[in-house]
C-alpha cells in the first residue's frame, strides 16, 4: 500500500481529515482510540495528536460529535450487514433506523420509498451470496450527516445475477428523538 494514500476521510465539524495509514503510528499522547475499518485514528485532550502538520490546530474535541461517528460507521456496517441477511434480517430493526420518508434509488435507476426498501430486503428474489461494506467518508453536520459506503455484492437482485462494486451515497438525519435515521439512499455501480 503506498504510505501517503488516503485510506480513510473523516468530517469533524467543519475541518475534513485525510487519514494516511503513516498517521496512526504518529500520535504520542492518546486520550480516545477508535478503529476506523480496521485503521487507528486518535484524539487527545488540545485536539487532534500527532506528528502530521494538517493536523496540527485542529480542534476536535467534542465526544458528542466523536460518538456521532462512530455511531454512524458501525450502523452502516450494520445495514450492510441486513441486507446480507436478507429475508432473515429483523424488519423492526431495519425499519427502526430509516426515517418514515425514507428514500432508495437502486443502482438501476429505480426508486423505492421505506416500505418498498424493506419488501426488496425480503423478497427471496434478492439474495446475498456475499455482501461486504466499507464505509468511506463519513461527514456530521450538525443534525444532519452524510455516509459513504462501498458495497462488494455478489448474488441475485430480481432474480437476476448481481457481481461487483456499488457506491451507497446515505444521508442521515438526527432526529427529534436524538436518534439518527437514514433519509436517503442513493445506490450506484462503482467504476474506479
Amino acid at each position: 500500500m503506498c504510505a501517503n494514500k488516503v485510506v480513510a476521510r473523516v468530517a469533524l465539524s467543519t475541518f475534513l481529515l485525510d487519514i494516511r495509514p503513516q498517521d496512526s503510528r504518529q500520535f504520542t499522547s492518546v486520550r480516545q482510540i477508535h478503529q476506523l475499518e480496521g485503521l487507528t485514528w486518535a484524539f487527545g485532550g488540545g485536539g487532534a495528536v500527532g506528528s502530521a502538520p494538517y493536523l496540527r490546530g485542529v480542534s476536535v474535541t467534542e465526544q458528542p460529535l466523536v460518538d456521532d461517528v462512530e455511531f454512524l460507521r458501525q450502523i452502516n456496517v450494520q445495514l450492510g450487514e441486513w441486507e446480507r441477511q436478507g429475508p432473515h434480517a429483523s424488519r423492526e430493526q431495519v425499519a427502526a433506523v430509516l426515517d418514515e420518508r425514507f428514500w432508495f434509488r437502486r443502482a438501476k435507476g429505480g426508486t423505492v420509498d421505506r416500505d418498498g426498501f424493506l419488501a426488496g430486503l425480503a423478497d427471496p428474489r434478492n439474495r446475498s451470496d456475499e455482501l461486504a461494506a466499507h464505509v468511506g467518508q463519513i461527514q456530521v453536520l450538525g443534525e444532519q450527516a452524510f455516509v459513504e459506503v462501498f458495497v462488494f455484492l455478489e448474488g441475485l437482485r430480481g432474480g437476476n445475477a448481481v457481481k461487483g462494486w456499488f457506491r451507497n451515497l446515505r444521508v442521515w438525519e438526527k432526529q427529534s428523538d436524538g436518534q439518527w435515521r437514514c433519509v436517503f439512499w442513493f445506490n450506484k455501480p462503482f467504476v474506479s
